[in-house]
């Protein structure tokens, strides 16, 4: 089976090769995290959060309509 995830599928991906037999994983423009980090060390990790409020501000929108956290 062959096994495709984008972005965020990523941190996904490599957990779902634990459960199913995968003969390949093919990722699309990954997000790829360091072993063991989670999503949201991954996003403060690149500035994911400024980059997003800047955007927020440029455009006009209300803030934080994303929350990543990784307690």
């Amino acid at each position: 089976m062959t096994l495709v995830a984008q972005s965020m599928g990523a941190f996904s991906a490599p957990l779902a090769c634990e459960h199913v037999r995968v003969d390949r994983m093919i990722l699309v423009n990954p997000m790829i995290p360091r072993a063991g980090e989670t999503g949201g060390e991954w996003c403060d990790a690149v500035g994911w959060r400024s980059e997003a409020d800047a955007g927020d501000h440029k455009h006009h929108r209300l803030g934080d309509a994303v929350s990543w956290s990784h307690t």
